[in-house]
C-alpha cells in the first residue's frame, strides 16, 4: 500500500476479510474483548499496527512501528455483516479505556478481599453468623477466582 490506509477499507483473501479502523485513543485491550463478545462481534484477531502497549492494559495510539497513529486491523473468517461491522463501529467510538472489564475490577477487589480474610481470620469470634457468612462467600469466590481468572461468581 503507497498511501496511507483509510478507516473503514476492507481487505479480502481466500475466506478471511481485514478491517481497517483508525482509531486515535487509548485502548483497553480487555474491556474492547469484553464489549466485543457482549455485542457479538468477537472472534476476529486484532492487530495492534498504530498503537503502542504502554502499560499492561492500555494501548495508546503510535507511530514507532512505521503504521498510520492509531490503525487497528480485524480479521474475521467470514467477514462481518454490514450491522456487525456497524456495531464494531460503533464500540470503537463509545470506548472507554479509562473505564475496567469485569475481569480488571474483580482483580482489584481480589486483594481487599484476601485483606478481609486475614482480618476476618483473626476476630472470627466476634463476628455476627451473617458476616460469617457473607466473608466465606468472598472466600469461596476468590479462591474460585484464584483457580481460574475468568471465574466470576
Amino acid at each position: 500500500m503507497t498511501r496511507p490506509p483509510q478507516s473503514g477499507e476492507t481487505y479480502r483473501g481466500n475466506d478471511m476479510v481485514d478491517y481497517v479502523k483508525i482509531v486515535v485513543k487509548n485502548i483497553n485491550q480487555d474491556l474492547l474483548q469484553e464489549e466485543m463478545v457482549a455485542a457479538g462481534v468477537a472472534g476476529g484477531g486484532a492487530y495492534w499496527a498504530g498503537f503502542d502497549k504502554i502499560n499492561s492494559r492500555i494501548y495508546a495510539p503510535s507511530t514507532v512501528h512505521g503504521f498510520t497513529e492509531g490503525e487497528l486491523r480485524f480479521k474475521y473468517d467470514p467477514g462481518l455483516t454490514v450491522a456487525q461491522e456497524t456495531t464494531l463501529d460503533n464500540i470503537l467510538a463509545t470506548h472507554d479505556a479509562t473505564q475496567s472489564s469485569t475481569r480488571q475490577a474483580n482483580e482489584a477487589t481480589d486483594e481487599i478481599d484476601r485483606q478481609n480474610f486475614v482480618t476476618t481470620f483473626q476476630g472470627w469470634d466476634a463476628l455476627t453468623d451473617t458476616q460469617k457468612l457473607n466473608r466465606t462467600k468472598q472466600l469461596f469466590r476468590v479462591v474460585a477466582r484464584l483457580v481460574n481468572k475468568q471465574t466470576d461468581i
